[in-house]
C-alpha cells in the first residue's frame, strides 16, 4: 500500500493517510501522560511557575518537576501501535507511530540529597571569611544547583535547609557541623544575656546583638531562626522579611549538639553511649538540656553503641540504603526502618514507605513484634 493511500475501516469512515515525511522508525515523537493534577497545570503555566524535565546524566531517569513536586518519566511499552495523526475535516493525517509513552509517576527526587552532598563536597564554610576566595575551589549557584539535582526548586530548597547551605556573596556554601554548633551558642547565650525569651526571638535584634558578640554574616543568622525554629523553615516569607519573630525549638537545637559530637564517627559510625552522652551534656549551653526524643531522627542505640545515620549522607536509593541498614542491624523495627527511609517514598508518609519497603524487604514476626529483613536477593538488587 502506498504511503499515501487512504485506510478505512468501512465505506463512510474517515480516512487515514500517511504523510510523505512519516517513518514508522522515526523517534521524534514521544509521547507523556499526565496525571489530572499536572493536566490541570498546564492550563495556569507561568515563565515563574514552569513545568521542568531534567535529566541530570545520559543514564539517570528523566524527572519532570513543577515549583513543589518531582516526578518520575518512566517508559511504558503499548500492545498496541499508537498513531500520531492531524485532523482536517475530510481526513487524518498520520505524522508519527509509536509503541511506547512516557508516564508521570509521583516520586520523591531521587537521590537529591546525595547527588547535592557530592556537588557541595568542596562549598563547606567555617566563618573564615579567607575561605570565601580560595583559588580552584568551584563556586555553586542556585542555577547550577538546579541543573544538576533532580529536584523542584522548593524540594530543592528545604534539602539545602536541612544540610544547612546558605548562599553568600552569590554562591551556595555549605555551613560547617562545629560553626553551625558555634554560632547557636552565640546566638542562645545572646538571648541569656539580653534576658530574651527563644520563643520569641526577633530577627533584626539578633543580628545586630550577635555583630557585637561575633561577627555573623546576616545570610547565616537568618537561616539559623529560620531552621531551628518551631515551625519548619521560619515564618512565612521569612527568606526575604526585613525583620520577622521566630520561637526557636529546643529539642531542634539540642540535637544539632548530638549530631556534632556523632559526626566524629562519620555516617554509618557508632560510639559507646555513655561517651555520646557525656559529650553530648557537655556540649550543650545552658539554659538548654539534652532531650533523648531529639536524636532518634539521625541515630539508633545498640547494645549500648549509639550510631549516627544522618538520611541526607545515607545512599540515595532504596537498595543501596537498605544494604547499608541492614549490614549493621539483620532485622529492624518495623516503624524504625520505615523513618529511616520515609525520604524516599514517592510520598512523605509511613504508608508510602511501607508499601516501597515491602517491595525491597521482607517482613518477619518474632516475640509478638514486627520486623523488617533482607531479602534473600538483597545484594543483587537494583
Amino acid at each position: 500500500m502506498s504511503s499515501t493511500s487512504p485506510i478505512t475501516a468501512s465505506d463512510d469512515a474517515t480516512p487515514i493517510i500517511f504523510a510523505p515525511t512519516y517513518s514508522s522508525t522515526s523517534t521524534d515523537v514521544r509521547l507523556l501522560e499526565l496525571p489530572p493534577d499536572l493536566l490541570a497545570l498546564l492550563d495556569s503555566l507561568t515563565p515563574a511557575a514552569p513545568l521542568v524535565i531534567r535529566a541530570p546524566s545520559p543514564t539517570s531517569h528523566a524527572t519532570l518537576h513543577t515549583a513543589d513536586r518531582t516526578y518520575l518519566l518512566r517508559e511504558v511499552h503499548t500492545s498496541n501501535t499508537v498513531l500520531v495523526c492531524d485532523r482536517a475535516p475530510h481526513e487524518w493525517t498520520v505524522r508519527a507511530s509509536t509503541g511506547t509513552y512516557l508516564e508521570a509517576v509521583p516520586s520523591a527526587p531521587p537521590r537529591a540529597a546525595e547527588i547535592l552532598s557530592e556537588v557541595l563536597q568542596a562549598s563547606g564554610y567555617d566563618g573564615d571569611e579567607a575561605t570565601m576566595d580560595v583559588d580552584g575551589r568551584p563556586r555553586v549557584t542556585m542555577d547550577a544547583l538546579l541543573n544538576a539535582v533532580p529536584a523542584s526548586l522548593a524540594e530543592l530548597h528545604a534539602l539545602l535547609r536541612r544540610m544547612h547551605a546558605v548562599e553568600l556573596d552569590g554562591e551556595i556554601r555549605v555551613l560547617e557541623h562545629k560553626y553551625v554548633k558555634d554560632m547557636l551558642t552565640v546566638i542562645v547565650s545572646t538571648a541569656v544575656i539580653e534576658g530574651w525569651d527563644l520563643a520569641r526571638m526577633r530577627f533584626r535584634a539578633t543580628v545586630d546583638a550577635a555583630h557585637e558578640y561575633d561577627d555573623i554574616p546576616e545570610p547565616v543568622v537568618r537561616h539559623l531562626l529560620c531552621a531551628f525554629a518551631v515551625d519548619e523553615g521560619g515564618p512565612v516569607n521569612a527568606d526575604v522579611a526585613d525583620d520577622f519573630e521566630v520561637a526557636l525549638s529546643p529539642s531542634k537545637l539540642v540535637a544539632h549538639f548530638a549530631e556534632c559530637v556523632l559526626s566524629e564517627v562519620g555516617s554509618l559510625g557508632s560510639m559507646s553511649y555513655s561517651e555520646f552522652e557525656t559529650k553530648w551534656i557537655e556540649s550543650v549551653p545552658e539554659p538548654l538540656t539534652i532531650d533523648p526524643a531529639a536524636i532518634e531522627p539521625f541515630s539508633m542505640i545498640s547494645d549500648n553503641r549509639i550510631f549516627y545515620l544522618p538520611p541526607s549522607q545515607l545512599p540515595g536509593t532504596v537498595p543501596d540504603r537498605l544494604r547499608a541498614l541492614f549490614a549493621i542491624r539483620e532485622h529492624w523495627p518495623r516503624e524504625l526502618l520505615i523513618a529511616r527511609v520515609r525520604d524516599l517514598a514517592p510520598a512523605d508518609t509511613a504508608k508510602a514507605a511501607e508499601q516501597m519497603l515491602l517491595k525491597h524487604a521482607r517482613l518477619v514476626k518474632a516475640d509478638g513484634s514486627v520486623y523488617f529483613a533482607a531479602r534473600r536477593d538483597m545484594k543483587t538488587r537494583r
